[in-house]
């Protein structure tokens, strides 16, 4: 029964990590946090955290419709609207960056998520795909179509090999990281 349950629960953690293409985020936050960071192995920790946190409001909606049998994410619930626009507020990550002015770790979280929110403001720009997707500038104003291009188009669903682009993502955040900590 236990090895059931934990492979159900590891395929859900891929499938999950698969459609909000958080792997991505946590690459980015990576080389984010050894180029800002360097000698200071926490304060990485920390800016990777901040890169996905974001996107971890998800995770009960997510386990709840496939649990359920349905599309995760494909339609949300009430309940996570909130939670949602305020995990994805420009505002609130600059709030967290001024008050990380006194406080390193709180400034390498706030800066994590806040470049996570401006990769998904510049490409998360097609109202077709994301009619789900969060204001980024809530509660004062709507930026939704603000970006130039949305990468989601498309109907991969497999884990990997990831889309071109994010691809391409992908292997310079990780060769950066990789460069930066032989460094």
């Amino acid at each position: 029964m236990g090895g059931v349950f934990r492979r159900r629960l590891f395929s859900l953690v891929l499938q999950l990590i698969d459609h909000m293409q958080t792997y991505t985020h946590l690459a980015i936050g990576s080389a984010l946090g050894v180029a800002l960071f360097p000698h200071d192995v926490p304060l990485q920790v920390l800016c990777v955290t901040g890169s996905i946190v974001p996107d971890l409001v998800m995770i009960p909606s997510y386990v709840m419709d496939r649990f359920a049998g349905r599309n995760p994410l494909e339609k949300r619930p009430k309940w996570m609207r909130i939670p949602l626009e305020v995990s994805h507020s420009v505002f609130m990550w600059i709030g967290l960056l001024i008050i990380g002015t006194t406080w390193p770790a709180v400034f390498s979280v706030g800066l994590g998520g806040f470049v996570h929110v401006l990769i998904d403001i510049a490409t998360h720009a097609d109202s077709r795909i994301g009619k789900n997707d969060p204001w980024y500038a809530w509660p004062f104003f709507n930026l939704q179509t603000a970006g130039f291009w949305d990468y989601r188009w498309s109907t991969q669903t497999k884990l990997w090999p990831p889309k071109p682009f994010e691809a391409l993502v992908l292997f310079v955040a990780i060769t950066t990281t990789l460069i930066l900590w032989l460094q």
